[in-house]
């Protein structure tokens, strides 16, 4: 059990929590220059993941001090998001959900709550008061991107009906 809610939760967490930094991100550039605190915290949001998995695997203290800094990033992004949204309750409430379950994830680490209590509160609040009233509210801001996809380049690859471990080998 312990296996299969870790997983979940790190596709979950290593997903939805950088879309939405990038929508965040995306919606303050439309205003004024991203704050210098927002590129080394994107950062950090794509490298706590892995080091809460190195502790969780190998290290208490690790565990503990990664989580530390990944709630830590959590926090600074939930209140970004509630300040740059104020008039935008989706976001506003979908952060807000966002710190109650992180501080319940701190406690987690340092073994205050119990996995049963984190399936009671963390893993379904996260998924309905996070990640989908936070996907309606960012559907309703709809921030722009701010460069131009045309100018990436795209592999010219193209599969067929099948694709298959031996692809590259059928196409040269």
């Amino acid at each position: 059990m312990i296996a299969l809610l870790t997983a979940v939760h790190f596709h979950y967490s290593t997903l939805i929590v950088p879309v939405f930094l990038g929508l965040l991100g995306r919606a303050v550039k439309e205003t004024r220059k991203l704050p210098r605190w927002y590129t080394p915290v994107a950062s950090l949001f794509i490298v706590s993941p892995l080091l809460v998995a190195v502790g969780i695997t190998y290290s208490k203290m690790i565990e503990i001090a990664s989580v530390s800094l990944y709630v830590g990033c959590l926090y600074l992004f939930s209140i970004a998001a509630i300040m740059k949204f104020r008039t935008n309750w989706w976001i506003v409430a979908s952060a807000a959900v966002l710190l109650f379950t992180m501080s319940l994830s701190f406690l987690y680490a340092i073994d205050m709550v119990a996995i049963p209590e984190m399936i009671q509160y963390h893993g379904w609040i996260n998924g309905i008061g996070f990640a989908l009233i936070g996907l309606i509210g960012y559907f309703k801001e709809n921030p722009q991107t701010h460069f131009s996809i045309s100018s990436s380049s795209f592999s010219k690859i193209k599969g067929e009906k099948r694709i298959g471990v031996d692809f590259f080998n059928r196409h040269g």
